[in-house]
């Protein structure tokens, strides 16, 4: 069973990931024949953990927790869709905040024992699984932008997950800051 932390996206980002799935189908009819991720598989892992869920969680949860406590909720701008080796994946636009998140992240599952990460994450949400064939998808003229790109979501909380008949559970979750309100001049 795999074990990880993720951003589960909301209803709002889950339609707008569906969409994009059904345009990218419309510009490339090819890529009708990949293994598209179901809705309730589409989630951006932000720390796999590598030896899963550790004996004593307790330090997880609680690292966990006091990066939630002090990171504002993250707003993305997904902007574009890559093949890579053997997915498909949604890209959003760099951020520098997100990086802290991952980071943070890794940090905190090293403490708690498990390996660092082997490279640099890249934050993305993989949409669908290519063949793995070489050459079974050439010249899929993928768009640079399909609708409904780009579009805005906000990680407004991380989640531990876990693999699940059909997708994943979430049984703990954390929810990142509000951003301040701002003030009145007075």
């Amino acid at each position: 069973m795999s074990v990880f932390v993720a951003w589960m996206p909301d209803d709002d980002a889950l339609d707008a990931l569906t969409a994009l799935r059904a345009s990218v189908v419309d510009a490339a009819p090819e890529t009708a024949r990949l293994e598209w991720r179901r809705r309730r598989q589409l989630h951006m892992t932000l720390r796999y953990l590598y030896g899963g869920l550790p004996a004593d969680p307790g330090p997880l949860y609680a690292g966990m927790a006091a990066i939630a406590a002090r990171t504002r909720r993250i707003d993305l701008v997904f902007d574009r869709v890559e093949a890579w080796s053997n997915v498909l994946v949604a890209c959003p636009a760099p951020h520098s905040r997100l990086d802290g998140l991952f980071a943070d992240a890794d940090a905190v599952a090293v403490a708690c024992g498990d390996r660092p990460e082997p490279k640099p994450p890249k934050p993305h949400v993989t949409l669908a699984y290519l063949p793995r064939a070489p050459g079974a998808l050439p010249g899929t003229g993928l768009p640079r932008a399909p609708s409904p790109l780009p579009f805005e979501t906000c990680v407004g909380r991380v989640a531990l997950a876990r693999t699940a008949p059909g997708g994943y559970e979430t049984p703990d979750w954390w929810p990142l800051q509000d951003p301040p309100l701002p003030t009145s001049p007075d």
